[in-house]
């Protein structure tokens, strides 16, 4: 048997942070280590939030401290941070068609 904990705690609406348009939580507490999801510089209506660099650093930085106490975590408790940059490509095949839901060469 392992000696990992098992018990989870989902954090997902927290005052002052907006809602995400995807079904992904703002962050798992499990044991005494909350996992934070990604955040972006977004206003308080979801919107991309502008600025320089270091503004939009703040503005991401603001939304985790802000998650994390939501968790019952402090921003002293935050002791490392993963920056993660990916973008998403969709691969696409010009000579493939969708006909009625099926695929067709």
């Amino acid at each position: 048997m392992s000696d990992l904990p098992t018990d989870r705690r989902f954090i997902g609406a927290v005052e002052g942070v907006p809602a995400s348009p995807s079904p992904i939580s703002n962050a798992v507490v499990v044991g005494d280590t909350c996992w934070i999801s990604v955040q972006l510089s977004v206003g308080d209506d979801g919107r991309y939030r502008p600025g320089t660099a270091c503004e939009e650093a703040e503005r991401a930085f603001e939304l985790v401290f802000r998650i994390a106490e939501a968790a019952g975590f402090r921003r002293d408790d935050i002791v490392y941070g993963v920056p993660v940059a990916a973008e998403p490509k969709l691969h696409f095949n010009p000579r493939r068609q969708r006909s009625a839901g099926r695929a067709t060469a």
